[in-house]
């Protein structure tokens, strides 16, 4: 079985992802009202291939929304831990989606996120190396990273692998 990339999810409808996905649901213990745990409104998605990746939500008493929120989250998770080769297209499409004002809420945040990883981890996850490959300033290209604790934290392990120095700077 050749081995799965970013690329081969984050671009399929929601219900074509769903189709590569095992879904669970259960109930969730602790405060939260009358059907708090009463009822399996809480939702995890995993990929079949790896279900080390998986999307979590259990915010909602209403199980549609918590698996809308489960897959957002899946679809960040494949982005960060998921690789693919770099290439020019990408870089192109990084500057047609206005990565450095994207917002995480958008729905192309978690296609964004895995370019920029990409090229991070081609760049031996030297942020100003890759700033430098951008034409950008490194500040700009740390605000970019820092809008999602979830990214932050990923790169922060990523370069603690390679016992490489994280940037503190804003």
């Amino acid at each position: 079985m050749c081995e799965k990339n970013w690329k081969d999810y984050l671009y399929l409808t929601n219900e074509n992802l769903q189709q590569h996905c095992l879904i669970e649901t259960f109930k969730v213990p602790g405060p939260g009202g009358q059907k708090k745990n009463v009822t399996n409104s809480a939702v995890r998605i995993k990929l079949r291939h790896d279900i080390k990746i998986e999307g979590i939500a259990s915010e909602s008493r209403s199980q549609h929304q918590n698996q809308l929120k489960a897959l957002t989250r899946l679809r960040l998770v494949i982005a960060l831990k998921l690789r693919s080769d770099v290439s020019n297209t990408d870089l192109a499409e990084l500057q047609k989606n206005d990565y450095l004002l994207i917002n995480p809420k958008n729905a192309i945040f978690p296609i964004t996120t895995a370019i920029l990883f990409d090229r991070l981890q081609s760049n031996a996850w030297d942020h100003q190396r890759l700033a430098r490959d951008l034409n950008i300033g490194t500040n700009p290209l740390i605000r970019t990273l820092k809008k999602d604790r979830t990214v932050w934290r990923a790169l922060t392990e990523e370069k603690s692998k390679i016992n490489l120095r994280h940037p503190r700077n804003s």
